[in-house]
């Protein structure tokens, strides 16, 4: 017959185990951001390609070494604690003891948590990383305005050398007219004008940031009211305790109001974003209110289907 005590002394070995794997884990995080935030803050100043491969391309190497390192860790849960417990667990089974299995199941609650504790870091680690870009999209969008005010008197007919205004901000090669000879010249856009539509598009996300937050973090406060009451649910004994059931129905309202109001917000997010981009690129304001429309019809099919 299996001892009791033997049984909760594994347990307890295994959750040290697996708590000192992921604190080392942790620490390898931590070196690797320290080290990498300078470098990738450097990388981006210096990277003169207007669509920064060389940033986004270390930076996604570093990503994925962050994410070897979390699939360790869901690896090693799997096979050396989850594993490990439940047939703890199995054995326990023939011991009639609820204070010891009540034990092992707030060490399997325990182990869980740590996991969960790990993911987050890792998710916060990786936003690090991405938030190395601190570009200020409003002084990028400014300047690109400023240069078509320096130029759009300045272009001249290569026929006949008069003076063409330029009647908008072009972002492609464009034809226009001499009004004097009547000959078609060709203006070509700088770079930075040409890449407006990419500046547009960041920069009505930073200015909707805030909602696209909000969004995220109904999302996370959703998931941490489902998991509140999934540890009730696994605490109830057979249903016979009214309180823990009040507190799970409360629980179950609240977490579904809490869906409605992700979706809300998401919905705001989108519009006040495309509403944004339409105002600072209005040339393309028929373009980006079909991908409005497009994007706001996926988002409803993922809420009804």
């Amino acid at each position: 017959m299996p001892n009791m005590n033997d049984i909760l002394k594994k347990a307890e070995e295994t959750k040290a185990r697996w708590f000192s794997f992921t604190d080392k884990l942790e620490e390898r995080l931590i070196e690797l951001c320290n080290a990498s935030v300078p470098e990738l803050k450097e990388a981006y100043r210096n990277d003169t390609d207007i669509h920064k491969r060389n940033y986004f391309y270390l930076l996604s190497g570093l990503r994925g070494q962050i994410n070897s390192i979390f699939e360790k860790a869901e690896q090693t849960q799997d096979e050396k604690v989850s594993d490990i417990l439940d047939e703890l667990s199995d054995e326990l089974d023939s011991i009639d003891n609820d204070e010891a299995y009540s034990r092992l199941e707030n060490i399997k609650d325990e182990c869980y948590d740590r996991m969960r504790e790990f993911e987050e870091k890792a998710d916060k680690f990786i936003a690090l990383l991405e938030n190395t870009k601190t570009v200020d999209y409003e002084v990028e969008y400014k300047a690109i305005l400023d240069e078509y005010e320096q130029i759009k008197d300045k272009f001249k007919c290569k026929q006949c050398g008069s003076p063409i205004f330029i009647p908008e901000l072009f972002f492609i090669t464009t034809y226009v007219e001499c009004p004097a000879c009547n000959t078609q010249n060709t203006f070509e856009p700088s770079s930075s004008a040409a890449n407006i539509e990419a500046v547009a598009i960041n920069l009505a996300e930073q200015r909707t940031a805030n909602l696209l937050n909000a969004y995220e973090n109904e999302l996370k406060r959703e998931r941490d009211l489902y998991f509140q009451k999934h540890e009730l649910e696994l605490a109830l004994d057979f249903g016979k305790d009214p309180e823990t059931n009040s507190e799970i129905s409360r629980l179950e309202k609240t977490r579904k109001e809490s869906i409605v109001l992700a979706q809300n917000t998401y919905k705001e997010y989108l519009k006040a974003k495309f509403d944004e981009l339409i105002a600072l690129v209005p040339k393309l304001a028929e373009q980006n209110k079909r991908v409005y429309e497009r994007q706001l019809a996926d988002f409803e099919k993922t809420i009804y289907n």
